[in-house]
């Protein structure tokens, strides 16, 4: 069956090439595009959410309530490395964090933890 459908293909456009599907076009317009990059920057507060952390939940809701489009979020992040938007970690550091304790520490308890465990 392969073989037959190959020689159809090269009847037809005469080359074996295949051809790419493009999928389903946008239905945000380019306009749109620039406006949620645009509400992006304003931040998650100025939208009306509890902290300036973008989802892909939230997003996918502020396009909705915006656009009336109705992406599903995992869409959405396809959708905003599209507009140039990564994907960042959190720091991993604590806000209580004390730079000059953890360096008394270093200096002085653990050269001795060191030693009694020896």
């Amino acid at each position: 069956m392969t073989v037959t459908t190959w020689n159809a293909r090269l009847k037809k456009r005469g080359t074996l090439q295949a051809t790419v599907a493009t999928g389903r076009h946008s239905r945000m317009t380019p306009a749109q595009h620039e406006q949620l990059r645009t509400r992006l920057k304003a931040g998650a507060l100025a939208h009306g959410f509890p902290d300036e952390t973008w989802t892909t939940r939230r997003v996918s809701e502020l396009i909705g309530r915006r656009f009336a489009i109705w992406y599903h979020h995992d869409h959405v992040r396809k959708l905003l490395h599209q507009l140039g938007w990564t994907p960042q970690m959190p720091d991993g550091r604590a806000a209580e964090r004390n730079e000059l304790r953890m360096a008394t520490w270093k200096e002085q308890t653990a050269p001795e933890l060191k030693k009694k465990g020896r």
